[in-house]
């Protein structure tokens, strides 16, 4: 009875602990500069620039074009952003950074097709994933052509899954399946930082995906005007969702807390029994899911959305209480 007692109380201490050091433990994030922060850098650690002597994002592939830039890094160096002064143009006020898909006439109207592509990362066949980023359309039109015409404009979001990597750090091998969801201009305002979130099942012998954001390779949508802002990029592991409503919240929680020293339940990393470690996973993923809370909204919904580490210290709390009793 004593040493239960005592572990039962160095595992509460643990998890006020936990609790109580808010912004400690992220989310599983699968992507390498998902933000843009980081720049290539040459052996000496310099910028490496483009042929438009603008610096590039590290961790991406890109189209560049030839006369005007299909591609670009929005930062204060670059002084490219749609201010066309120095600020840099972010997202979330995190960093000064983000992605550009611009608009480069075709020659028929259309725009030419460009695109970012991350790195590969590798990824489990059959997990679920949160495909996450934040976006802006300047000057994008919401149809080609007259109101109503139906042919919409925008940008794809894809997953594209792999069964091998290259030597670059990209993937290869055979192609697997893809996720491709179409952004189109018509739904959202321009000129305004939105955020969208998508769930994501990886393929049968998906082992290693990649992202892709592009413009007019794919019908629809395409791109007659204006420029697409990225940032905030993320694709996240979904392994806390212990009653598979794709979202993790305080309801997997409850769940992980009546499993907790059994197999029957509440397992993240397949050791068959719930315990600190499942709950920690928990934490990394409080809020993540399609129609969960978002845990980095945009400056606009800041004000409107509760902050996610004083849910998980409230929702902690009476979990403490629900141990506390099944351990005594």
């Amino acid at each position: 009875m004593y040493s239960k007692i005592v572990f039962s109380v160095t595992t509460h201490f643990a998890l006020v602990a936990i609790l109580f050091a808010p912004g400690q433990l992220q989310a599983d994030q699968l992507l390498i500069g998902g933000d843009f922060e980081q720049i290539q850098l040459d052996a000496l650690g310099d910028p490496i620039l483009d042929s438009f002597g603008h610096e590039q994002a590290d961790g991406w592939f890109r189209s560049e074009g030839t006369t005007a830039p299909l591609t670009e890094l929005v930062n204060p160096n670059n002084m490219n952003n749609a201010s066309g002064d120095s600020a840099g143009d972010d997202s979330d006020g995190n960093g000064t950074n983000s992605a550009a898909l611009n608009f480069v006439d075709s020659g028929s109207g259309l725009g030419v097709g460009t695109d970012w592509r991350s790195l590969a990362f590798e990824t489990i066949p059959g997990e679920k994933l949160i495909f996450s980023f934040d976006f802006k359309f300047i000057g994008v039109p919401d149809e080609i052509g007259s109101p109503g015409s139906g042919i919409l404009q925008g940008f794809t979001a894809q997953i594209r899954s792999f069964d091998a990597v290259d030597l670059g750090g990209g993937t290869t091998g055979t192609f697997r399946g893809e996720e491709s969801p179409a952004v189109n201009a018509i739904d959202y305002a321009n000129d305004v930082w939105h955020s969208i979130s998508y769930l994501i099942d990886v393929p049968a012998l998906g082992t290693f995906s990649d992202l892709r954001m592009s413009a007019s390779l794919f019908s629809p949508p395409f791109m007659t005007a204006g420029r697409i802002f990225f940032d905030n990029v993320q694709v996240n592991q979904l392994l806390a969702d212990f009653d598979v409503d794709d979202q993790v919240l305080a309801s997997d929680l409850s769940l992980w807390a009546s499993a907790y020293g059994s197999s029957n339940g509440g397992d993240t990393d397949g050791d068959s029994d719930s315990d600190g470690s499942d709950f920690l996973e928990w934490q990394r993923e409080f809020g993540l899911g399609v129609g969960a809370i978002d845990p980095s909204p945009p400056l606009a919904a800041l004000s409107a959305v509760p902050e996610p580490s004083s849910a998980v210290l409230f929702i902690g709390a009476s979990v403490l209480l629900l141990l506390r009793r099944r351990c005594a």
